[in-house]
């Protein structure tokens, strides 16, 4: 099963290259780890670390997307380093608020209606959930 969940994240060779963003290739390359030798056999146990540790990262940059940088409007780069200097300021958001952001990335990447939210084109008023549900 996770030979052929390798394979197919392979595609037409963008898992060695890391072109296609979607893919673990692509995860892969940006975190310097080595794709698998043989995509078609993988050995288990270096193919769940490296599609664990992509998971994770992946979970950690939606969570540091959810963050303002030092100028209170772009996103942070380092989340290692504002819940630092959250920590040092003494300011570190409560339990109910960070379920709320859990939340609320939940629904926006994980759920089906993120499917649709990722289709809306932005216009004001039109949305692809808004027509789907009238």
């Amino acid at each position: 099963m996770l030979g052929k969940f390798i394979h197919s994240q392979a595609g037409s060779a963008s898992f060695l290259t890391g072109a296609d963003p979607s893919t673990s290739g692509h995860s892969s390359t940006v975190i310097g780890r080595a794709p698998p030798a043989n995509l078609k056999k993988v050995d288990y146990y270096p193919a769940v670390d490296l599609l664990y540790l992509v998971l994770d990262t992946r979970m950690l940059d939606c969570w540091r997307l959810q963050f303002k940088g030092s100028d209170g409007v772009t996103p942070c780069v380092d989340i290692f380093k504002h819940f630092a200097d959250l920590t040092a300021a003494k300011s570190i958001p409560g339990i109910e608020e960070l379920e709320k952001i859990a939340q609320h990335l939940h629904r926006t990447y994980t759920s089906t209606r993120a499917i649709y939210e990722a289709l809306d084109d932005g216009r004001q008023g039109y949305s692809v959930l808004n027509l789907l549900i009238h």
